[in-house]
């Protein structure tokens, strides 16, 4: 797949990989005018999440964004929360990448989010389309320094619904 970074200004800039969206982001930060700031901060960002695989889009307010320009690596959190069905569902992700190798980190997190949601974004999830209940987990992932993934590990847990499977 590809990564298109769209800041509202037309066509957003196209990148074939995660690796590439973080290689991206750290040359930013090595442009001399910006590579002394240390911590960026957005609150109250409107996004939208649109997934050209699944047909899907999200609408998300109530943003947050912090990167944090360390010695040795950039971090960036974007947490932000999902109205919906009458229950206020919470998601963050964290993208920590080392400035002296292509390898990163990567986390996120939902809290109170429903199935379908989660089964349209992860393929090897998508049994949970069938299940009508509240959802929280975190999958975190290391890249290696070929841009691959080098561990992957998760946790979800499944609160009180129902399971309707498509007969």
């Amino acid at each position: 797949g590809r990564f298109n970074v769209d800041f509202g200004a037309g066509p957003g800039r196209q990148l074939d990989s995660f690796a590439a969206l973080l290689d991206s982001i750290e040359a930013v930060f090595a442009v001399p005018a910006l590579s002394e700031l240390t911590t960026i901060e957005a609150q109250g960002l409107s996004l939208t999440l649109s997934d050209d695989r699944s047909g899907t889009s999200w609408q998300v307010g109530d943003g947050r964004l912090a990167i944090n320009n360390r010695e040795g690596e950039l971090a960036a959190e974007l947490g932000f929360s999902l109205l919906g069905g009458g229950t206020v569902a919470q998601a963050q992700m964290i993208f920590v990448t080392d400035k002296t190798s292509p390898s990163a980190r990567v986390t996120a997190k939902v809290d109170q989010t429903g199935g379908a949601d989660i089964a349209a974004q992860a393929l090897p999830l998508g049994f949970l389309q069938v299940v009508d209940a509240p959802l929280s987990g975190e999958i975190a992932a290391a890249l290696g320094d070929d841009g691959r993934i080098a561990v992957l590990e998760g946790t979800l847990v499944i609160g009180a619904g129902s399971i309707t499977p498509n007969l």
